[in-house]
Parts: C-alpha cells; sequence; structure tokens
C-alpha cells in the first residue's frame, strides 16, 4: 500500500507537487531543523520563487505520519494560511484540521518577528493521507497564483524599466 503515491497521482505532479520513495524528511525540534529521518514514501507541495513555502507529508514503516509546513517568511505563511480559505469552525476533513492548527498557531500562538521563518508540524494516524488533497489541491493553485503573479511583477518592472529608456520626441 502507497498511499502518497495514490495521492500524488490524484493531484498530478508538476513543479508544486513531488512525490518520492523513501525520500529523506527533516525532523524539526526545538525550533529547528535536527536531521533527517528516512520516511517510506514522502510527499512535497511547494513553492520556492518569489518565497519558499513547503508542505511535506510523509509515511514511515513503523511510526504516525509526519506533516511539515514551512515558510521562509511568516507574513507569507499568514496570507497562505488565509488564502486557504478554511473553515472557522472544526472541519471533519483531517487536513483541514491540521492546516486549522496551523493557521490558528501563526495567528496566536508563535512568537516570531515579521519576515522570520516559520515552520509547523503535526503527526497524525497513517492511513488518512489523502484527505490531505483538497487542501493540497488549494496549495498548489494557490502557489501556482503566486508565481504567477511574480512573473507578471518582474515583466512590468522590466518593461516600465525599458519605457524609461526611450527617447521620446
Amino acid at each position: 500500500m502507497e498511499p502518497l503515491r495514490d495521492l500524488a497521482e490524484q493531484l498530478g505532479t508538476d513543479d508544486y507537487c513531488r512525490y518520492t520513495k523513501e525520500g529523506g524528511y527533516p525532523l524539526y525540534q526545538d525550533g529547528r531543523f535536527q536531521r533527517w529521518l528516512k520516511s517510506a514514501e514522502l510527499l512535497e507541495v511547494g513553492l520556492r520563487v518569489p518565497s519558499r513555502q513547503q508542505t511535506m507529508i510523509a509515511t514511515f514503516d513503523d511510526q504516525p505520519t509526519r506533516i511539515l509546513y514551512f515558510a521562509d517568511d511568516i507574513n507569507v505563511a499568514r496570507r497562505t494560511m488565509k488564502e486557504l480559505r478554511l473553515p472557522h469552525s472544526w472541519s471533519t476533513n483531517l487536513g483541514e484540521k491540521v492546516f486549522y492548527c496551523f493557521r490558528e498557531e501563526l495567528s496566536h500562538g508563535l512568537d516570531a518577528v515579521n519576515s522570520d521563518p516559520v515552520a509547523m508540524e503535526t503527526i497524525v494516524v497513517p492511513g488518512k493521507e489523502g484527505q490531505f488533497k483538497q487542501v493540497l489541491r488549494k496549495l498548489m493553485t494557490i502557489y501556482r497564483i503566486t508565481e504567477e503573479n511574480a512573473q507578471a511583477a518582474a515583466l512590468n518592472m522590466a518593461l516600465s524599466g525599458e519605457a524609461s529608456n526611450l527617447d521620446w520626441y
């Protein structure tokens, strides 16, 4: 049984989604990444430009499933959580529950300074990985739009710079 492979196939691997069998999962403890754990399966959904954000789901042979979300900038993480448009009440969907907790931690529980990196991790019972499909699909859409907007902004800047170099008669 390969629940993350099934999930990756449902999501469709692209620039924002990657599946690996026996991948390396970073163990996050005491506010920093300590070491790597060898997972049975690893699913990564992430964005590298303009700001790095990533969600990792890892299954292990004899351990619970781990979910890690991290971002280079806490403000970007807060904006992403807001853009997920999660319910304001407790959901029946495990993926929404996990990201609801991440959103609440970002809103109330973290003492991070603006623009600090942030990472949050939780552990869930194995066998429920398919319930992350909806949230991961939303994240992929948010990342795609974010990247497209960053590319458009860079193009606009380049074009405005070119226009200012023109001689007007």
